[in-house]
């Protein structure tokens, strides 16, 4: 069973490898769209369609920076869950080491007792 351990320790490791390249991409895009300014130049007809262009340009990088930040937001909740998960197994595995140590120290002491009356 240690050896099933260290394989999802290592297909975890390997999870969290794969996601962060993922992650450090959305997180640019995520400061590119904060600090992008969209260009308003043009011709208007008139003001207020010159302030509608705007409001549309205004609406267009809050919902693309809405959809990066949820990307962002779905990908760091993933990876987060991942580490968890290896953690959690790491420590179990720690814990059987440990249960298999005492056991072979409890076998060890049984024996030599049994060695005595035999």
């Amino acid at each position: 069973q240690p050896l099933q351990q260290e394989g999802i320790v290592r297909t975890l490791k390997a999870q969290l490898r794969q996601g962060e390249p993922e992650f450090e991409r959305l997180k640019r895009e995520l400061d590119e769209v904060k600090s992008a300014h969209r260009g308003l130049d043009g011709t208007y007809r008139s003001a207020a369609e010159m302030e509608r262009h705007r409001a549309q340009l205004a609406d267009a990088a809050i919902e693309e920076q809405l959809e990066v930040q949820t990307a962002f937001r779905e990908l760091g909740a993933r990876l987060q869950s991942t580490y968890d998960r290896k953690q959690r197994t790491e420590y179990e595995m720690v814990k059987r080491e440990n249960e298999s140590k005492q056991l072979q120290g409890w076998k060890a002491t049984v024996e030599s007792i049994y060695e005595k009356f035999v």
